[in-house]
Protein backbone atom coordinates (compact mmCIF):
# COMPACT_ATOMS: atom_id res chain seq x y z
CA UNK A 1 0.00 0.00 0.00
CA UNK A 2 2.99 2.26 0.84
CA UNK A 3 3.94 1.92 -3.07
CA UNK A 4 1.27 3.68 -4.19
CA UNK A 5 1.48 7.17 -3.83
CA UNK A 6 -1.37 10.05 -3.39
CA UNK A 7 -1.03 12.42 -6.27
CA UNK A 8 -1.45 15.92 -4.31
CA UNK A 9 -3.57 18.86 -5.84
CA UNK A 10 -1.53 22.27 -6.85
CA UNK A 11 -3.18 23.00 -3.25
CA UNK A 12 -2.26 20.34 -1.38
CA UNK A 13 1.22 20.16 -2.04
CA UNK A 14 3.30 20.84 1.22
CA UNK A 15 0.32 20.36 3.51
CA UNK A 16 1.69 17.97 6.69
CA UNK A 17 -1.22 16.21 6.85
CA UNK A 18 -2.06 14.89 3.36
CA UNK A 19 -1.22 10.96 3.44
CA UNK A 20 1.66 10.22 1.15
CA UNK A 21 0.72 6.89 0.42
CA UNK A 22 -2.90 4.51 0.48
CA UNK A 23 -1.47 2.98 3.71
CA UNK A 24 -1.53 6.51 5.32
CA UNK A 25 -5.33 7.17 3.66
CA UNK A 26 -6.23 4.00 5.29
CA UNK A 27 -4.99 5.19 8.58
CA UNK A 28 -6.27 8.86 8.03
CA UNK A 29 -9.80 7.00 7.30
CA UNK A 30 -9.60 4.92 10.90
CA UNK A 31 -8.35 8.43 12.90
CA UNK A 32 -11.69 10.23 11.42
CA UNK A 33 -13.86 6.90 12.47
CA UNK A 34 -14.62 5.90 8.38
CA UNK A 35 -14.18 2.39 8.88
CA UNK A 36 -15.98 1.31 6.00
CA UNK A 37 -13.98 3.85 3.57
CA UNK A 38 -10.59 2.23 4.93
CA UNK A 39 -12.45 -1.33 4.42
CA UNK A 40 -13.66 -0.28 0.88
CA UNK A 41 -9.79 1.48 0.43
CA UNK A 42 -8.26 -2.06 1.12
CA UNK A 43 -10.83 -4.61 -0.91
CA UNK A 44 -10.41 -2.54 -3.77
CA UNK A 45 -6.26 -2.39 -3.66
CA UNK A 46 -6.62 -5.95 -2.66
CA UNK A 47 -8.20 -7.31 -5.44
CA UNK A 48 -5.92 -4.55 -7.99
CA UNK A 49 -2.82 -6.42 -6.21
CA UNK A 50 -4.12 -10.50 -6.64
CA UNK A 51 -4.60 -9.53 -10.42
CA UNK A 52 -0.94 -8.45 -10.32
CA UNK A 53 0.33 -11.48 -8.55
CA UNK A 54 -2.45 -14.21 -10.00
CA UNK A 55 -2.39 -12.59 -13.49
CA UNK A 56 -5.89 -12.07 -15.47
CA UNK A 57 -7.85 -15.10 -15.60
CA UNK A 58 -8.79 -14.71 -18.98
CA UNK A 59 -12.53 -14.13 -18.39
CA UNK A 60 -13.06 -10.77 -17.40
CA UNK A 61 -11.59 -7.71 -18.66
CA UNK A 62 -9.67 -5.31 -16.88
CA UNK A 63 -9.70 -1.81 -17.40
CA UNK A 64 -6.17 0.30 -17.97
CA UNK A 65 -5.75 4.16 -16.85
CA UNK A 66 -4.40 5.70 -13.89
CA UNK A 67 -6.67 5.48 -10.57
CA UNK A 68 -7.99 7.80 -8.71
CA UNK A 69 -8.63 7.45 -4.67
CA UNK A 70 -11.66 9.23 -3.44
CA UNK A 71 -12.07 10.60 -0.09
CA UNK A 72 -15.88 10.45 0.36
CA UNK A 73 -16.58 7.06 -0.13
CA UNK A 74 -13.00 5.41 -0.03
CA UNK A 75 -13.13 3.55 -3.78
CA UNK A 76 -10.09 3.06 -5.64
CA UNK A 77 -9.90 2.74 -9.13
CA UNK A 78 -10.63 3.84 -12.36
CA UNK A 79 -12.32 7.27 -12.32
CA UNK A 80 -15.49 7.21 -14.65
CA UNK A 81 -14.11 10.06 -16.86
CA UNK A 82 -10.80 8.61 -18.16
CA UNK A 83 -10.80 10.70 -21.11
CA UNK A 84 -11.53 14.14 -19.41
CA UNK A 85 -8.71 13.84 -16.85
CA UNK A 86 -6.11 14.46 -19.97
CA UNK A 87 -8.08 17.37 -20.42
CA UNK A 88 -7.39 18.98 -16.94
CA UNK A 89 -11.03 17.81 -15.26
CA UNK A 90 -10.83 16.58 -12.09
CA UNK A 91 -11.52 13.04 -11.54
CA UNK A 92 -15.12 11.49 -10.54
CA UNK A 93 -15.05 8.45 -8.40
CA UNK A 94 -15.67 5.19 -10.09
CA UNK A 95 -17.77 4.20 -7.07
CA UNK A 96 -20.07 7.48 -5.69
CA UNK A 97 -19.69 9.67 -9.05
CA UNK A 98 -18.24 12.28 -6.35
CA UNK A 99 -15.32 14.59 -8.42
CA UNK A 100 -14.91 17.19 -5.31
CA UNK A 101 -12.75 15.20 -3.07
CA UNK A 102 -10.49 12.58 -5.61
CA UNK A 103 -6.77 12.33 -6.02
CA UNK A 104 -5.10 10.22 -8.75
CA UNK A 105 -2.87 7.32 -7.25
CA UNK A 106 0.45 7.02 -8.78
CA UNK A 107 2.29 3.33 -8.78
CA UNK A 108 5.84 3.35 -7.71
CA UNK A 109 7.14 -0.19 -8.01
Amino acid sequence: FAALKVVPKEDEKGDKNFPPHLHAAVELFCFVKRPECAKRLVDRVSGYLRVLREGPDGKGTNGMGQAAVCWSCGHVGLPKNTDGISKGELARCGGCGSDDQTNMVKVTQ
